[in-house]
């Protein structure tokens, strides 16, 4: 079922061409350590966002519905190297765009 949602969903966005998904419409961050503080909680929905589309995909597979990296390839039909050089990518970038607007 997660992987016919996911397909469907790479497909409308593919046909419709959108540039950005409000975070908070897709994505709650489950991690405890988010709900402590709230405004780096309200940050890291806001840089996600900012992602391109397939590594938001692949970071809200891994941190949200909390899968591995294998279940990840199998749902959007990439190798599992592909994954996670996505996902590091992603981390990467987030890391980048946390220290540029905190400092």
């Amino acid at each position: 079922m997660r992987q016919v949602t996911t397909r469907r969903c790479i497909d409308e966005v593919r046909r419709s061409r959108l540039r950005a998904v409000p975070l908070d419409d897709v994505l709650e961050l489950a991690a405890a350590d988010h709900a402590a503080d709230p405004l780096l909680g309200r940050t890291l929905r806001r840089l996600v966002t900012t992602l391109p589309e397939m590594q938001r995909l692949v970071v809200t597979l891994r941190y949200q519905e909390e899968l591995g990296p294998l279940e990840i390839s199998r749902i959007v039909g990439m190798r599992v190297n592909t994954v996670k050089s996505q996902l590091h990518r992603a981390l990467q970038a987030l890391r980048r765009k946390l220290e540029e607007s905190h400092g």
